[in-house]
C-alpha cells in the first residue's frame, strides 16, 4: 500500500524537468528587470523635468527682474526731465500676456503726523508674473519681488532725506521723484 502512494505522486509531477523551469524564471526576471530600469527612467525623466520647468521659471523671474531694475535707472533719469519726455525699453523678451501695467499703489506723505499737511499721490506698476503667481514689480523708482512668502525690495527707490544749516536754523528736506508708469506695453 506503501508503494501505491509513491507511484501516485510520481504520476502527479510536471511534465517538464528542472532545467526548463529555470528557463520560464529567466524570462519572467528579464521581463521584471526591463520594467523596473523603464519604471525608473520615467520617474528620473519626470524629475527632471519639474527640475528644469522649475530653473527656467527662476531664470525668466531673475531676467525680469534686471530688465526692470534698467527700466528703474531710464525712470529715475527721466524724472529729472521735462514733462513731456517718454522713455522706452526692452522686457528682455517677455511675453506680453505676462507683462502689465497695473493701477496698484498709492503713495501717502504726510509732514509732522499732521493730517493737514498731507498728500496722496496713486501710482500704477509695471508688473510681470510668471506661472507660479510670482511676480517682479517696477513701482514709485523701486523694484519689488513677490511670492508665496511675501515682498522683498530688489532695488529701493530712490530717496533722500538731508539735514542742512541755514541761518543757524535745521531744515531738512526729502526728495523723493516719483515716477508713475502709464500707457501700452507694447
Amino acid at each position: 500500500s506503501c508503494n501505491s502512494v509513491e507511484s501516485t505522486m510520481s504520476s502527479i509531477s510536471p511534465p517538464f524537468g528542472p532545467s526548463e523551469r529555470r528557463a520560464a524564471s529567466a524570462i519572467v526576471g528579464l521581463v521584471l528587470l526591463f520594467g523596473m530600469v523603464m519604471v525608473g527612467a520615467g520617474l528620473i525623466l519626470m524629475a527632471s523635468m519639474s527640475a528644469t520647468d522649475q530653473v527656467q521659471q527662476q531664470n525668466e523671474l531673475d531676467n525680469a527682474e534686471l530688465s526692470l531694475q534698467e527700466a528703474s535707472v531710464r525712470l529715475q533719469t527721466l524724472s529729472y526731465q521735462d514733462d513731456d519726455d517718454v522713455a522706452s525699453f526692452d522686457l528682455a523678451g517677455r511675453n506680453s500676456d505676462d507683462v502689465r501695467i497695473e493701477p496698484n499703489g498709492n503713495l501717502t506723505f504726510r509732514l509732522n503726523g499732521h493730517r493737514s499737511c498731507t498728500a496722496t499721490m496713486e501710482v500704477s506698476s509695471i508688473v510681470y508674473r510668471n506661472d507660479k503667481g510670482q511676480s517682479v514689480a517696477y513701482q514709485a523708482g523701486g523694484v519689488w519681488r513677490a511670492d508665496g512668502n511675501g515682498v522683498s525690495i530688489v532695488s529701493p527707490p530712490d530717496l533722500t532725506y538731508q539735514t542742512d544749516q541755514i541761518d543757524n536754523r535745521t531744515v531738512r528736506s526729502l526728495d523723493f521723484p516719483v515716477v508713475n508708469v502709464q500707457g501700452d506695453l507694447n
